[in-house]
């Protein structure tokens, strides 16, 4: 790629929030010593292997928190599955991301069927414990129902069957009111080993 190219890179960096940062491995003299002339506005860092590449991703700390806008969309809960799965592995806790992806999931399509509005996700980590968030904006507070017997002609999944995984699969759970809406929580004590 041109110069211009990574310029053009580097300044769309800059305008992301938070402000992102541009590596680039094995570039070639010439066109390293020309972006390493802007200076750190850039936001670019020039890195001679994969290894040191390696070395500077896996230095940048991930921050404790990361929040998803999402659409009453179905396609929400894959997008936040995703995100959740994403912050396990990258704040050390693959062990967690089975169970926070299948939570995340439930919660986010249990919002999306239920209010069909726009939501938040929180996936945050909090001393030792895994905290997954849907804030949406019915005030409706979900409440567990009771196992109901299946008889034939029903739909196979009942309602509630998704609280009720996520009954079954989180440390604890819970809904809270607030000013927009409500919000609907789970937590994985993040010690939790063997967890498939």
């Amino acid at each position: 790629m041109s110069e211009s190219t990574w310029r053009t890179v580097a300044r769309y960096a800059r305008t992301r929030s938070p402000t992102a940062r541009v590596l680039i491995c094995a570039c070639p003299a010439p066109l390293d010593q020309r972006l390493r002339d802007d200076g750190p506005a850039a936001q670019v860092t020039m890195v001679h292997s994969a290894d040191e590449a390696h070395t500077v991703l896996t230095a940048v700390p991930m921050p404790p928190s990361v929040a998803l806008s999402l659409t009453a969309d179905p396609m929400s809960a894959c997008t936040g599955r995703t995100a959740a799965g994403d912050a396990c592995l990258r704040w050390g806790l693959a062990h967690l991301s089975h169970h926070a992806r299948l939570i995340t999931s439930e919660l986010v399509t249990n919002a999306v069927g239920h209010v069909r509005t726009g939501l938040t996700l929180q996936v945050s980590l909090r001393t030792g414990v895994l905290h997954l968030a849907v804030q949406d904006s019915s005030a409706v507070l979900p409440r567990l129902l009771a196992v109901r017997p299946y008889h034939p002609g029903q739909p196979l999944e009942l309602p509630g069957t998704g609280l009720r995984i996520v009954d079954a699969v989180a440390t604890a759970w819970g809904a809270l009111a607030c000013h927009a809406g409500k919000v609907v929580w789970a937590t994985l004590a993040a010690s939790e080993r063997g967890v498939a």
